[in-house]
């Protein structure tokens, strides 16, 4: 019985890693395509959604039936719980980075030269990604608490971004149809970050079983 369970749990578990490993690639791509202008590559994004709609979909399937057949109790269970929110917060990822390719598609004119402080944020949350899945896999709570407190930096670059915007929309520098839609990529960032953290709070209750707020 133990033996099923642990191949059963490994199998969500290359499952899991597969699914953000597709939604990291959605965050790097999304936002090259906004820096490169390729409306092309962006159209990619879009359509490569459906693969972590359809990981999320069997992720949920099999946590279910595990729970279902296995019964699994205390510290693996936890495990099984956790996984089903975490691919929420995976899946909610790849919705924001579609939503950028969706902007770059939209856009009137080239804004890429104003896109470079949103591209550092992106990187940020590129890094906020796999080090959340190697703290899943290893189990490892300290490195999700480590990995939380990476969004700090991330609220801390689009505050700024954010206000330079502003700035230079009241001084006339850029036009409104520029910013308003680098603002929304700022914002679809930051949200990325506050799920990126669910992530590690999730793991460090899978781990320590306790609650922790970040």
């Amino acid at each position: 019985m133990r033996g099923r369970l642990d191949s059963r749990l490994q199998r969500i578990e290359r499952r899991l890693v597969k699914m953000a490993m597709a939604v990291e690639s959605a965050i790097g791509k999304s936002m090259e395509s906004l820096m490169t202008n390729d409306d092309q590559l962006a159209i990619e994004v879009i359509e490569k959604d459906s693969t972590i709609d359809h990981l999320e979909l069997d992720l949920e399937k099999s946590c279910v039936s595990l729970i279902a057949l296995e019964q699994p109790i205390a510290s693996d269970l936890r495990v099984v719980t956790g996984t089903l929110k975490i691919i929420t917060d995976l899946e909610r990822i790849g919705d924001y980075a579609v939503n950028i390719a969706k902007t770059q598609i939209t856009i009137p004119k080239d804004i890429s030269h104003h896109s470079e402080s949103l591209y550092e944020i992106s990187k940020v949350l590129q890094v906020m990604v796999q080090r959340s899945i190697d703290a899943f896999v290893e189990k490892d709570a300290q490195m999700a608490r480590e990995t939380a407190l990476m969004d700090m930096e991330v609220d801390e670059k689009y505050d700024s971004v954010y206000l330079e915007y502003l700035h230079q929309l009241m001084e006339g520098s850029v036009a409104v149809e520029e910013v308003v839609p680098l603002i929304l990529v700022g914002r679809y960032l930051e949200r990325m970050g506050d799920h990126i953290t669910n992530i590690c709070e999730r793991i460090i209750y899978m781990v320590e079983g306790v609650r922790e707020i970040y």
